[in-house]
């Protein structure tokens, strides 16, 4: 749902837009990154009402030492 997520001219989200935001937050706790997503997503779509859900969910890979 989240690169589905459309502005009223027709501009979707997007997998670039997405991949640009965890790039810039990936070394932040997993809720954070989740919360910015969702501001991002409920900013770019304005007042529009979604026509999908969004389900999230972020993986921290902790390598062994």
């Amino acid at each position: 749902g989240v690169i589905e997520a459309e502005r009223d001219r027709g501009e979707f989200f997007g997998s670039d837009r997405l991949g640009r935001l965890l790039m810039e937050h990936h070394d932040r706790h997993p809720r954070e990154i989740i919360d910015e997503i969702l501001a991002q997503v409920t900013r770019f779509t304005g007042t529009r009402v979604r026509a999908d859900d969004i389900a999230l969910f972020v993986v921290t890979f902790i390598p062994d030492s």
